[in-house]
């Protein structure tokens, strides 16, 4: 799942500046964490719809 405290930053240079593709565009992080269930899901039908609640453990690297 996307690390919630890295996942879409912008990718800095030594300086501190963000860096840019050809077009001006930042390069952004993509970070992810490994994660497990700890418990079986929960599902409640929600008119049309289902929704689903979970617990997840985070995995050390």
């Amino acid at each position: 799942m996307p690390d919630p405290s890295r996942d879409g930053l912008p990718l800095l240079t030594m300086g501190g500046a963000p860096l840019l593709t050809t077009g001006g565009v930042p390069l952004l992080l993509a970070a992810t964490q490994l994660c497990t269930m700890t418990e079986m899901p929960v599902e409640s039908p929600y008119g049309v719809r289902w929704q689903v609640q979970l617990s997840l453990a985070i995995m050390p690297v």
